[in-house]
């Protein structure tokens, strides 16, 4: 587990959650009870804090007027994150109540299991293209693959420099027979130029946004590649 106290990272993360909608888990205090919302305002107009949408089920008034921390968890990109904030009141809007709140001062960012990284050779050859947010596409073919993410390999000098943290599209036909593609984000974690000479540049990324239909398109390809892989080294 990782506690983050870098209040742009921070940020990154909470308002990644409240433009994604995420719902999260939420408990007042010290009650055993929980309860579902989701991050509906990110401000600093009058101080920063966080604006929470009404908690299902709907706690009893007395609770939440009374309340001074709230425990919040949820997951983003498969990964459980947790933090606390402070209670700073609420109001209503068409009968519905909303809850300001201050920011956290930190946050626990749990780490993903380690996933299998399937390596691919030139005898299992697998393309792949990048897309950026100018739509300029870049193709080379995939070096390894896991569940959380991929390395591209590319065998000609960029023709754009590109940025860890930069989000891509990533498009891959998927084995065995590549019929199927699949398309999803990544964002940017490496770059790295292996030989200047050969001007052979990777890039490796992590996978983001994926829909449940795509993890497992994608745990297939890895667990596929990884039994063909197998076969080989033993033939």
């Amino acid at each position: 587990m990782e506690t983050l106290t870098d209040t742009i990272r921070i940020k990154k993360i909470l308002t990644q959650l409240m433009e994604r909608r995420t719902l999260i888990t939420a408990s007042i205090d010290e009650h055993m009870e929980e309860y579902t919302t989701t991050i509906i305002d990110f401000s600093s107009d009058d101080g920063e804090h966080l604006m929470f949408n009404e908690f299902r089920p709907v706690p009893d008034e007395a609770l939440y007027k009374s309340a001074t921390t709230l425990k919040l968890a949820t997951q983003i990109d498969g990964v459980p994150i947790d933090f606390n904030v402070n209670f700073r009141g609420n109001h209503k809007t068409d009968g519905i109540a909303h809850y300001r709140c201050t920011l956290p001062s930190s946050l626990n960012h749990h780490q993903r299991r380690a996933s299998i990284r399937v390596p691919l050779s030139q005898f299992q050859s697998l393309p792949a293209t990048l897309t950026t947010p100018g739509n300029l596409i870049l193709t080379g073919d995939i070096a390894d693959i896991s569940i959380g993410g991929i390395r591209v390999r590319f065998s000609k000098e960029l023709p754009i420099a590109l940025e860890t943290d930069q989000i891509l599209y990533c498009s891959f036909p998927l084995p065995p027979d590549g019929k199927q593609a699949l398309t999803c984000q990544i964002i940017v974690r490496a770059i790295k130029n292996q030989d200047e000479k050969a001007q052979t540049t990777f890039i490796g990324g992590q996978f983001i946004s994926v829909t449940s239909l795509q993890e497992r398109q994608i745990e297939r390809s890895v667990m596929l590649l990884q039994r063909l892989a197998q076969q080989k080294r033993n033939s």
